[in-house]
Formats: C-alpha cells, sequence, structure tokens
C-alpha cells in the first residue's frame, strides 16, 4: 500500500472511505481508504475499529497518518479530497487528521439520504408520488452539464409532486 502512496498519482486526488457495519459480534468496522486505478480501486489503508464515535476514528485516522507517512498520498501527505458516507464523526476525524482536504458525499450515499427523507412518514410524501420525485433527483445528479442540471432544475420545481411538497424542494 506504500508503493500506491507513492507511484500512483491517483492516490493524492480523491480517496474513498467507506466503512463496513459492524462485522462481528465485537463490532468491529473496517476502514478501507482506497483510491482510483487502472484495474479498479486500490487500496491505500486499512483501519480496524472497536467503534465510529469521533474520538476513536480520530485516532485511528491518526495512526493511518503516521502509518503511511509523510510522503503518502502520492508525495502531498494528504489527498485533494475524500469522498464519504453520511457519518458526521467519520468526516469531523477526517477533518481533525487531515485539515486541508475536501471532503464529499458520495452520490450512492446522496441518493440514499434522499430514498430515506422519502420513506420517512413524518414528510408525508405519498407512495405514489416517491419515484417521480427520486426520478427527478437523480436527473439532477447526474446532469452531465450546468445548463441540463438547470433545465431538470426548472422542470423539477414545476412539477406537480414538487410542488405537493415544497420541504423536499428546499
Amino acid at each position: 500500500m506504500k508503493r500506491v502512496h507513492k507511484e500512483l498519482r491517483e492516490a493524492g486526488e480523491v480517496v474513498f472511505v467507506d466503512a463496513t457495519g459492524s462485522v462481528d459480534q465485537l463490532n468491529t468496522a473496517v476502514f478501507p481508504f482506497l483510491c482510483a486505478g487502472p484495474a479498479g480501486a486500490v487500496p491505500l489503508a486499512v483501519l480496524f475499529t472497536s467503534a465510529q464515535d469521533e474520538e476513536t476514528l480520530t485516532k485511528g485516522f491518526g495512526l493511518v497518518k503516521l502509518a503511511v507517512g509523510e510522503s503518502s498520498f502520492y508525495g502531498q501527505g494528504a489527498p485533494q479530497s475524500f469522498m464519504t458516507d453520511n457519518s458526521e464523526a467519520e468526516r469531523k476525524a477526517l477533518t481533525t487528521v487531515w485539515p486541508g482536504t475536501a471532503k464529499y458525499l458520495c452520490i450512492f450515499h446522496v441518493l440514499q439520504q434522499v430514498w430515506r427523507w422519502l420513506l420517512d412518514g413524518k414528510h408525508g410524501v405519498g407512495k405514489t408520488d416517491r419515484q417521480k420525485l427520486m426520478g427527478m433527483v437523480k436527473q439532477l445528479v447526474y446532469a452531465k452539464t450546468k445548463d441540463k442540471f438547470f433545465g431538470v432544475w426548472t422542470e423539477f420545481q414545476a412539477c406537480p409532486e414538487a410542488v405537493m411538497y415544497p420541504s423536499f424542494t428546499r
């Protein structure tokens, strides 16, 4: 993995960090650090923890930083950005350990959060409206250009399902 840090340019660009759930009776979580490579995802580090709170993750990420060394992430000491799930503790711990690095939520997790919001009964979104709203959000997320995005956004704001749920379009 240290060789990947030194030789693969992508190691200094976007690093994906996404924990598995508890994988055993001790609630162990596995945090792989991955970057894109010519043949797919390439491992940069792996962290095993027994908790996923901010303090534990800060200590664990600090140990990862120590283990990979100062010349890690293609000689930069930190990647340009991290792509994470929606864990606030994880994002805060990454910020503490690598303060200048941008954090982004991956598209899968953005869409997952939207779908959870739509399914949450307290928002009152009708079952028949969920698919339409989710489809519009997907079009926004996957828009190839700004013009396409704003075209879909205008259409989205005018669609009857979106008008029915103003808290969703906020």
